[in-house]
């Protein structure tokens, strides 16, 4: 069976225990289950199925129906604490670490987008002049090399990189 088609078994199984989803520990613990490891069915499905982090932080947050929780890169994933494993294996499910050192045909994750056409970033961004703050930085710094009124005031601190304003010109 297709990644996918044991993903929507996985779902479906865990659809089962909806009322668990409310407490945060269980959603955690099934997260960090659910990621950086392959889960088969065994006995029932062939195949298996290795939720990316994002997938798996989808899966947990659309059975919560209360506020979504950040997961993903929050640690700990691949762990499987007594809360998630309790649920896992009481649906059918195992688990076995995911090998990341290759593509993993099983490796479910995002649908992934096209990168936008070439130029389009600066064209689309809602910035009037994105090099405007560029212009800004140089006549500031001719300014204060100047020692124009208009410069801005000199700090007594340490500057950018950790350099020391000059001393004060006699």
């Amino acid at each position: 069976m297709h990644p996918e088609g044991l993903e929507r078994h996985l779902a479906r199984d865990l659809d089962q225990v909806g009322e668990r989803f409310t407490d945060v520990e269980f959603s955690t613990q099934l997260y960090r289950a659910l990621a950086n490891n392959r889960w088969t069915k065994q006995a029932e499905l062939d195949g298996s199925v290795a939720l990316s982090w994002s997938r798996a932080e989808d899966l947990v947050n659309e059975r919560r129906g209360a506020e979504s929780l950040v997961l993903a890169q929050t640690g700990g994933e691949g762990e499987i604490g007594d809360l998630a494993r309790e649920v896992l294996e009481r649906t059918g499910w195992r688990a076995e670490p995911l090998d990341t050192s290759e593509n993993d045909p099983a490796h479910a994750s995002q649908p992934t987008e096209s990168p936008p056409p070439k130029g389009t970033g600066e064209r689309l961004s809602p910035v009037d002049d994105s090099q405007g703050w560029e212009r800004e930085a140089h006549r500031e710094a001719e300014a204060s090399g100047l020692g124009e009124e208009s410069a801005p005031p000199k700090a007594d601190s340490e500057g950018a990189g950790g350099g020391r304003n000059p001393s004060p010109k006699p």
